[in-house]
């Protein structure tokens, strides 16, 4: 089975394209048509197609052959949302993640040196605020 293929429709189409004995040639020769990729766009001055070449779906394609030679791994970015979160599955998740405790602290930190005016905050400093307007409302 082809790495990160999934497991359902995403298998299935793994496993018919890996089945098919020409997959390989097939992928090469669309890539090396990508690299001489054309676009026609019509010129109404001279009242013809003008031919030109393509050049993002060229980029494109060489992107693609280096990030393969390279050995660049298949990418999925996976959207997790969460609601109604409360502050103890937050802390289990601090607790777990040394990556998310890192994200937070780099947050505090800009929301601090956002507070301060943009000047640099020591972490746990006393900043003082000027006072809020009445009117506009506290929490």
């Amino acid at each position: 089975m082809a790495p990160a293929a999934g497991t359902g429709i995403g298998a299935q189409i793994a496993a018919g394209f890996l089945a098919r004995g020409d997959w390989l040639a097939l992928c090469v020769d669309a890539l090396v048509a990508a690299l001489q990729a054309n676009c026609k766009v019509y010129d109404k001055a001279n009242n013809c197609l003008v031919t030109y070449p393509d050049g993002r779906t060229r980029l494109e394609a060489v992107h693609k052959i280096w990030s393969h030679l390279e050995g660049e791994p298949v990418k999925r970015i996976i959207h997790e949302v969460r609601r109604g979160r409360d502050a103890e599955s937050l802390q289990d998740d601090l607790a777990r993640s040394p990556a998310l405790r890192e994200a937070a602290a780099e947050m505090l930190a800009a929301a601090e040196r956002q507070a301060a005016g943009g000047a640099q905050v020591e972490p746990g400093a006393v900043i003082d605020l000027p006072p809020t307007d009445s009117a506009a409302g506290s929490f």
